[in-house]
């Protein structure tokens, strides 16, 4: 691809890639932004990798920031667009958005409050509620819940079939979920739960074949890229961390091999998650297809930037090599600067 250099008023848009931060996917950010770096390089674009530490230092070359308004000042100062590789709760829930938004610097992705609603499953659930969208059975437990561990047990065995998923209510790449066998199980998670202030979704299995859809955007508008089959090799039972990066014990099929009629549902749903969700630039939407149809789990506003993850994989099989997808990113980030 090629970039227009005119946009950003410079010979050479100059774009930050933030990467690592504060939550528990710190180093799959860092894969994600390293991976990033070398594409727009590669696409002729000046890029510096910012570092965000886990102790919250941002790591400039040759020079670390402390604080979030000295750090955006420099970001204005010395950068015609942002590029947001950062996953988890504060990377990807908004809060970066935010601090980029209030000093209008232009930044790739969604905007603040798409991030924080996309993030929380609660609220994605109830989004996609409202557009029509099927969903699982399932049921939301704050932190703050004045309930008894055993009455909340209680009630998740008389309203759920079990077995049942539990899920950190902000958290991605699979982070802390649990296969609740029984109410016993799910008694174990709320203690410990309720020790951490963790709230959390508990959710009914649906049993059947795990897809994912990604959403690029251009000039008119968004597109879906080919679904992917995810299949777990061997008896494992769903897609846990632990497999998402290691190709050895994990099948990734794109497209998928499924019949026509199967794809556009799929896409259909994909394209329906990203607008209702009132994303930008790009998502990916995660859904399992069970005996009643497609399912959908969450949506991804940051999904993984390696040249291995899923949203490459889908835009590779679109004909876009990762260097083209991500400066297609930067230079949506880059049309934006006043």
């Amino acid at each position: 691809m090629n970039i227009d250099k005119r946009s950003a008023g410079t010979a050479i848009p100059r774009v930050a890639v933030l990467m690592g931060g504060l939550d528990d996917e710190h180093e799959i950010s860092l894969m994600s932004g390293n991976a990033v770096v070398e594409g727009l390089e590669k696409g002729g674009l000046k890029v510096t990798g910012i570092v965000i530490g886990r102790n919250g230092l941002w790591n400039y070359p040759g020079d670390q920031v402390r604080t979030l308004g000295r750090a955006l000042d420099n970001l204005r100062r010395d950068f015609d667009a942002v590029f947001v590789a950062l996953h988890g709760p504060t990377g990807e829930g908004g809060v970066i958005q935010a601090g980029l938004e209030l000093t209008d610097i232009p930044y790739t992705g969604s905007d603040s409050a798409a991030s924080c609603v996309a993030m929380d499953k609660a609220l994605s659930r109830l989004v996609y509620q409202e557009a029509g969208m099927p969903i699982a059975k399932g049921i939301v437990i704050q932190a703050d819940d004045p309930r008894s561990i055993r009455d909340l047990a209680a009630v998740l065995g008389e309203e759920l079939c079990f077995p049942v998923f539990s899920k950190p209510l902000r958290n991605g790449s699979s982070y802390g979920i649990r296969l609740e066998r029984t109410v016993e199980d799910a008694l174990k998670t709320l203690s410990a739960a309720r020790r951490s202030g963790q709230p959390l979704l508990f959710e009914e299995q649906v049993e059947g074949e795990e897809f994912t859809v990604a959403i690029l955007e251009d000039e008119e508008g968004p597109k879906p890229l080919p679904p992917i089959l995810i299949k777990p090799k061997g008896d494992e039972e769903f897609f846990t961390l632990e497999i998402k990066y290691d190709p050895e014990r994990v099948d990734e099929i794109c497209p998928a091999p499924v019949p026509r009629e199967q794809l556009a549902r799929l896409t259909e749903l994909g394209l329906r998650a990203h607008r209702a969700l009132g994303c930008r630039d790009f998502s990916r939407t995660d859904m399992i297809w069970g005996p009643d149809g497609p399912v959908l789990l969450e949506t991804n506003t940051i999904p993984g930037l390696t040249p291995a993850s899923l949203f490459p994989k889908g835009a590779r099989a679109a004909g876009l090599s990762f260097s083209e997808l991500v400066c297609i990113l930067a230079q949506r980030a880059l049309s934006r600067a006043t």
